[in-house]
Formats: structure tokens, C-alpha cells, sequence
């Protein structure tokens, strides 16, 4: 495929939700009718690999077959399919299997400097070049900041962990070479040997010049940002990155990352400023990114009004209006209707929370976790948006499923949210007929609306991606509801007199900043 300027998407396909082929195509429409140029599906394991039945297994990977078909319908609506796979770290889910205990450093690291993980990767690479037709790459190589700490250091004792990070980039590079493929990188591992280890701040002309040479010759470096609305750091990143090379590939965030539903305003917050620099820059390679860190719960449909003002701000369009009217000639859909879905989000600690329904979904009856910070009217938001949601499900084409599981999640938000907090003070104010109406009532009435949601979100989940990773989805809300069970059986023991107290609920609550990983969100506890 010629060479030309790349304007396009990642879509994760790791994080347990991997798009099928249908999905795939239906997103490689839309990314052509909105100008996109480009599609990269990141595949941490999620694809077959010859000689190497674990690697993915169970995981829903796409098979070669799966990737030919796609590469083929890509290329056919002026799509270039990319495969954006880790050549380094983010490879955890291998490590499940005994198999891959050879070559595992120390948490989900290769381990360097090994012939047996140069021969898996040259399997890798081997594989996806019988599956598509372009000359591009992406081998991660991001994060891996326990390099040569754990088995490398038992081995080899400590080395100079650059030194080992530069020598397997080479030994990857020289391999991309071989199988055709010019490699692309996150660039911020050259950035923290010029920073302490930090992603940001001034490059010297010494500097530049200095790791300039380390860098393979074929390799373009993808500079990544999702969170700065300072056009200033864009441009000192960007002329930062030109000092290392002369082939620089801008990444933005879709902000798909945060639970059920995207952040597209803040998305387009941060995109406007990066995109603007860009231009300025001469910079006009750039990537979309939308990631599913911890479970893939958010549809990347959803991101559409991100994805659509991205590209016409890339073509010099920055008239919202005309914009939005764009967007509704193209997909018959309304722009602001498909932005409300964040509203699901309610505000917490003014604004700083992203995902405040996921938090609050997750946030145990018991445990309160993050009950200080709740707001006392947030069942009647959360009640009105499930209202708002059922009637815009009436309105949409497109989103229609996704407005009917963002109401159902709505109602059994406003059945849970303040629980915890009933509950609490009820039990410290010894007001049993309060305690009663919670046991018998509201607390019931909360596990059935969170199963009932589950049911409707597994139609949503069934209707764009595989199977594989709904397990997941399923233990969490499953547990979700087992735990508002688990308080009943408590609060009925404690009223019956069969326990003396709860002691969970004698814990005063701290107001602290939710996390967006569930692990973190639903206990302090080990799981």
C-alpha cells in the first residue's frame, strides 16, 4: 500500500472484549465514511499463532482465517489494516498457562535476551505476515518497567536495564525486517532515558542526538497523550520527539476506558488542542486510541462523536454546529443523543471521577467503600437518567440496545447507589423498622434490578463482540448481586437475633477517589 499520511483507529481487543468480524466490519465502514485511513486491532494474545495452540487460548483470538477476511474487507474500503501487537510486557494472560513460564521475566514481561522468546516472537510475526497485506507494525514495547528483575536477574544479575531493553528492541526490529514489516513503538521509554524515567519534559539538542543514534533506523515512534488540554505540552512533546526522529505518529484517547460508557467530551477536550498542534507540527500521522483497560465494558460505538470530531477537525473543521449536523447527515443519528450516555457518570469530588456509575455499581452494600462520597440525590439522578435512556432508546437506530442496558443500569444504580449509606445509619441508630423495610424491600428489589441488567447487557455485549470475556462480566455483576443477598441473610441474622452485630457497618466511611479498576473498586480486600 502506498505510502500516505495515517489517520486512524486502535481498537483494544485485549481487554477480554475482542469484536467479531461482523463488529469489525461494521466499524471499518463507518471509519471510511468518516475519512479514516487506518484500523489497528491490538492484540496482546488475541490471535492465532502457528506452532502455539496456548497462546490466546480461551481468549475468544481471531484466528488467521478471521484476520484474512478482515485485511481483505479493510483493504476494500480503503482501510489499512495494522496489526498493533507487545513484543515485550502486557503479555499477562500467557503467563496463566505453564507453557510460556520459560520465557516470563517477572510479572507480564518477556524475558530478554532468551532464544526461546525470540522464537515466539518470530512466531508472531511469521503468523500475522500470512494474514495481512500491509508493511506495518506495532510491537508495543510500552510499561515494561520490572525489565530484567526478576528471572533475567537470577540469570544474568543486574544489568544495565537499558542496555537490555535497546538490544531486544534491535533483536525485534531485525525480525520485523525479515518478515517485511517496518515496526512502530510507544515512544516513552526513549523519552524516560532522557527524563529519569519520566514521560515529558525538554529534550537537549545533546540528548536528541545522543539517543537518535540508539534508535533502530526503520522505526517510526508513537507519542501517546489522553489527558492534556495544554497545547503547549504538545508542542514541546512534539518537538521533543522530532529531535529523536524523523518518523513520529501522534496518539490520542477515545476515553473508552472508564467503565460502561465513553467520556467524549473530555475526549474531545484533550483531542481539540492535540489535533491543532499536530497540524501546526506537520505532524499528520495520527492514531485514535480506544482502549478497554479492565474488562472492555465500553461499547467503541459509543466513542463515535469522538471519532467523527477528531476526523474533522484533522480536515480543518472545527464548527461544532456544522459538525454535528456532519454527523447526523452521515450516521441518521443525533450527536448530542449519543454524547448523553455519559451522563450516566454523575458528578463526584467535583468533576474529578470519570467513572462514577462504574465505582458506584461495584461498591459494596457492606464495605461502603466509596459511600462518603456519593451524593445524597444520586438515586434520583439516576432515576431520571433512566427515564432519559428509555425514551432515547425509542429515538435511536444505531444505539437502541445500548440506550435499553444504560436504563436498565440506571435503575439499578438508583436502587443501590444510597443503600449503603441507609443501611449504615439505620444500624448506628438502632432503627429497626428502617433495618426491616431495607431487609424485606429495598435491598431485594437492588439484586433484582442489577440481574436484571445483566441480562440486557449480555444481549449488548452478544451483539458486537465474542462470547470469550463475558465470564468475567458475569462473575462481577454476579457477585454484584450475591453481596446485596449476603447483607440480607446478615441483616435478617442480626434482627432475629441470631448475631450480635455487623461489624462492617460499624466502620466509619473515608471519603476517598474511587478507582476505575474494578479489583480496587469493589473491596479492600484481596482478591
Amino acid at each position: 500500500m502506498a505510502n500516505k499520511n495515517m489517520l486512524g483507529v486502535m481498537a483494544d481487543c485485549s481487554r477480554n472484549a475482542v469484536m467479531t468480524v461482523k463488529t469489525a466490519e461494521k466499524l471499518i465502514d463507518m471509519l471510511s465514511k468518516m475519512g479514516y485511513n487506518t484500523l489497528m486491532l491490538y492484540t496482546e494474545d488475541t490471535y492465532e499463532v502457528d506452532g502455539e495452540p496456548f497462546f490466546g487460548y480461551l481468549r475468544g483470538r481471531y484466528s488467521k482465517e478471521e484476520l484474512l477476511s478482515l485485511d481483505k474487507y479493510a483493504s476494500e474500503k480503503g482501510i489499512e489494516l495494522i496489526p498493533c501487537i507487545q513484543t515485550l510486557a502486557h503479555l499477562g494472560t500467557i503467563f496463566h498457562w505453564q507453557e510460556y513460564a520459560a520465557v516470563n521475566d517477572v510479572n507480564d514481561i518477556l524475558l530478554a535476551d532468551s532464544e526461546d522468546t525470540m522464537k515466539l516472537i518470530e512466531k508472531m510475526l511469521s503468523t500475522l505476515r500470512s494474514c495481512v497485506s500491509t508493511n506495518k507494525i506495532h510491537i508495543g514495547m510500552d510499561e515494561a518497567h520490572m525489565l530484567g528483575l526478576g528471572k533475567y536477574l537470577d540469570k544474568h544479575g543486574f544489568c544495565n536495564r537499558s542496555e537490555i531493553l535497546l538490544r531486544h528492541l534491535c533483536r525485534v526490529c531485525e525480525l520485523c525486517k525479515k518478515y517485511g514489516f517496518s515496526p512502530m513503538m510507544w515512544s516513552d521509554m526513549f523519552f524516560r532515558l532522557a527524563n529519569k524515567g519520566e514521560y515529558g519534559g525538554e529534550i537537549t539538542e545533546e540528548q536528541g542526538e545522543n539517543i537518535r543514534k540508539l534508535i533502530p533506523e526503520d522505526l517510526t515512534l508513537v507519542y501517546w497523550d489522553y489527558y492534556s488540554c495544554d497545547e503547549k505540552r504538545y508542542g514541546e512533546m512534539i518537538e521533543g520527539h522530532k529531535k529523536l526522529s524523523d518518523k513520529v505518529v501522534f496518539a490520542g484517547g477515545v476515553w473508552t476506558w472508564s467503565g460502561f460508557v465513553p467520556d467524549n467530551k473530555y475526549a474531545v477536550s484533550v483531542t481539540t488542542p492535540a489535533v491543532k498542534v499536530c497540524n501546526e507540527s506537520g505532524v499528520r500521522d495520527i492514531l485514535l486510541t480506544a482502549w478497554g483497560d479492565d474488562g472492555g465494558e465500553c461499547s467503541i460505538f459509543s466513542a463515535l462523536p469522538t471519532l467523527f470530531y477528531a476526523a474533522e477537525l484533522y480536515r480543518g473543521n472545527s464548527d461544532i454546529k456544522n459538525i454535528k449536523e456532519r454527523f447526523h447527515d452521515i450516521f441518521a443519528e443525533d450527536y448530542d443523543l449519543v454524547l448523553s450516555q455519559e451522563d450516566l457518570n454523575i458528578d463526584l469530588l467535583n468533576g474529578e471521577c470519570h467513572h462514577s456509575s462504574k465505582a458506584i455499581l461495584y461498591s459494596d452494600i457492606l464495605m461502603g467503600m466509596y459511600d462518603a462520597v456519593i451524593p445524597e440525590d444520586a438515586d434520583k439522578q439516576f432515576a431520571a437518567l433512566s427515564e432519559k435512556y428509555a425514551c432515547a432508546a425509542e429515538k435511536t437506530s444505531m444505539y437502541k440496545l445500548h440506550f435499553k442496558a444504560l436504563s436498565a443500569l440506571a435503575t439499578a444504580l438508583s436502587e443501590k447507589s444510597l443503600l449503603g449509606i441507609k443501611l449504615r445509619k439505620a444500624y448506628k441508630e438502632n432503627n429497626r423498622e428502617e433495618l426491616e423495610e431495607l431487609c424485606r424491600y429495598r435491598l431485594p428489589k437492588a439484586s433484582e434490578a442489577v440481574r436484571n441488567f445483566t441480562e440486557i447487557y449480555r444481549k449488548l455485549w452478544m451483539s458486537e463482540k465474542k462470547p470469550h470475556g463475558f465470564d468475567i462480566e458475569e462473575i462481577r455483576l454476579g457477585g454484584t448481586a450475591a453481596r446485596i443477598d449476603g447483607a440480607v441473610v446478615r441483616l435478617k441474622e442480626y434482627l432475629d437475633g441470631k448475631s450480635e452485630s455487623i461489624p462492617e457497618l460499624e466502620e466509619n466511611i473515608l471519603p476517598v477517589k474511587p478507582f476505575f479498576n474494578w479489583s480496587k473498586t469493589v473491596s479492600a480486600n484481596v482478591l
